[in-house]
């Protein structure tokens, strides 16, 4: 019962990371149909019940061909239910996963073997290499997903290079960690223990190197993030430059057709005065008083600058008003 429950245990957290990068692709290919907080919590139940019967199937030496078909068969209909595509569209995708999930198995146990030309089902299945061979299956997995995803996303910044870069230090890290398990098998087997010195010498240097690329590669990285930030941040003053611009060349027009109601106003007043009809003058610079407070309103703030920008919003609001008032 405890070889059961811990065998259910691991099986449980590799069928997660299968499911997870499953889903993770197709979300990167597909819109989900709803993302609402109730549809959210029907996806992760039929991930939840899709991770408890694959567990079961894995730890009760169920048929592989009935676990293919089943998880096909989840995966398409998974695909159908949540996401925005057709039926041939999630045929497609649920098959290439199929075909990487395979490959993923072949590459970690399989090819290992038969380079090393020794049989170490007894070491892989329920021996000491099975759980980091687990492991190292859905890290295969994991590593060819995320390539195919990021090699046709568009949510990432990485330049050609960078993505480049991206693909070699995924396959060269996979191909250390895979190196190190046919030094593994090799021991395991007693074939080349004389040269395994020489092996771990190999790979030391190896992680070296790949450290220190990734380290390199991760400090690119950030660099390029620094230049997009500073560029995105130039944009916002460029943008927030041509909007003060805007603003006083509205305010400049503005002024211009104050000056010329100034002018015709000036003029009526004159003409008015040169006939010394001062009823008139008066009742003509109270009703022109009048209009002018409601045609052309100025704040004085004491800030030259916020009073340009509030007079012009507030020109600009009753101008909407009146729109929408005529509408």
């Amino acid at each position: 019962m405890k070889d059961f429950l811990i065998s259910f245990i691991l099986e449980s957290i590799v069928n997660v990371g299968e499911i997870f990068l499953f889903y993770l692709l197709l979300n990167h290919k597909f819109q989900l149909k709803k993302a609402d907080v109730s549809s959210r919590l029907k996806l992760f139940s039929c991930l939840l019940l899709q991770v408890l019967i694959l567990s079961t199937f894995n730890c009760t030496s169920t048929s592989m061909i009935v676990i293919l078909a089943f998880l096909l068969g989840t995966d398409i209909l998974f695909a159908l239910l949540f996401f925005e595509c057709s039926l041939m569209q999630s045929i497609l995708w649920s098959g290439i996963y199929a075909i990487i999930g395979l490959f993923a198995d072949y590459a970690c146990i399989l090819l290992p073997c038969a380079i090393a030309g020794v049989d170490a089902n007894a070491s892989l299945f329920g021996g000491s290499l099975h759980v980091p061979i687990t492991f190292l299956h859905l890290i295969i997995l994991a590593v060819i997903i995320l390539i195919l995803i990021h090699l046709n996303t568009k949510t990432l910044s990485f330049t050609g290079l960078q993505r480049c870069v991206y693909v070699l230090l995924s396959v060269f890290g996979t191909f250390v960690a895979y190196y190190l398990l046919s030094i593994v098998l090799h021991y395991t087997a007693g074939i080349s223990e004389k040269n395994l010195i020489d092996e771990l010498i190999l790979i030391l240097f190896a992680f070296l190197f790949f450290f220190f690329t990734l380290l390199l590669f991760i400090y690119r990285v950030g660099l390029s993030q620094q230049k997009n930030l500073e560029l995105l941040e130039q944009v916002k003053q460029q943008n927030l430059e041509e909007q003060q611009l805007q603003n006083i060349l509205e305010m400049t027009q503005t002024l211009r057709v104050l000056k010329h109601d100034m002018s015709i106003h000036m003029d009526t007043m004159a003409a008015l005065l040169e006939k010394n009809d001062l009823p008139a003058l008066k009742t003509y610079m109270e009703k022109y008083h009048h209009s002018f407070e409601q045609s052309h309103h100025f704040l004085s703030t004491g800030n030259a600058v916020m009073d340009c920008i509030l007079s012009n919003k507030i020109l600009y609001a009753k101008q909407l008003i009146l729109m929408w008032i005529i509408l």
